[in-house]
Order: structure tokens, then sequence, then C-alpha cells
């Protein structure tokens, strides 16, 4: 396995009317779409979220190429890591409460 730096994953959502609010489903009541990243894509992946129980989207059930249906693919992820690539970060701390 090769090692990674320490990170921060972060999630959002986007709708037609704005951006969510981070939220817990406690009744499991949720699909997980993802991306197209050969990671999400992976059947090692497909199969931890199997056995998981967690419903999803196969790949073959995602629309391909769309910018309606992966928008931070189209725009966000790429804008967000050009920003974050040009600061230095020397140590995570504490998750904020910026959100």
């Amino acid at each position: 396995m090769v090692p990674h730096p320490k990170g921060v994953m972060v999630w959002m959502g986007i709708l037609a009317n704005g951006v969510t609010k981070p939220r817990l489903y406690p009744n499991g009541v949720a699909v997980f779409h993802q991306d197209s990243a050969p990671s999400h894509a992976s059947r090692i992946t497909q199969k931890f979220l199997t056995d998981q129980q967690v419903q999803f989207l196969w790949p073959q059930q995602w629309m391909p190429n769309s910018p309606d249906a992966a928008l931070c693919d189209y725009f966000l992820w790429g804008h967000l890591k050009n920003k974050l690539n040009k600061r230095r970060v020397s140590a995570l701390r504490g998750p904020s409460k910026g959100y």
C-alpha cells in the first residue's frame, strides 16, 4: 500500500437552489452517488459498498459525461484543488466549526 499524507475529505451537495449543509442519515435512507474516478468504479469499492449494505448507483447507471449529474467534476474539484495547492499546510487540527 502506498502511504498518503494526512488529509481531510470534504463532502458537499449541490442542488439547483444552493449548496447543502452537512447532513446525517440516521435511518440509512439515502442513495450514494460517486463520480467516475477509477477508485470509485473499482470492483473492490463496489464490493465494499455492497457488503456494507450501502445503496448506491452502479457505474452502468451513471449518466456519462453529464454536467447535470456531476457538477463538481466539471468545475468545483479542479477549482478547489488549485486554490488549496497555493497554500502550505504544516499540520491538521481538529474539525473547524466554519461550516
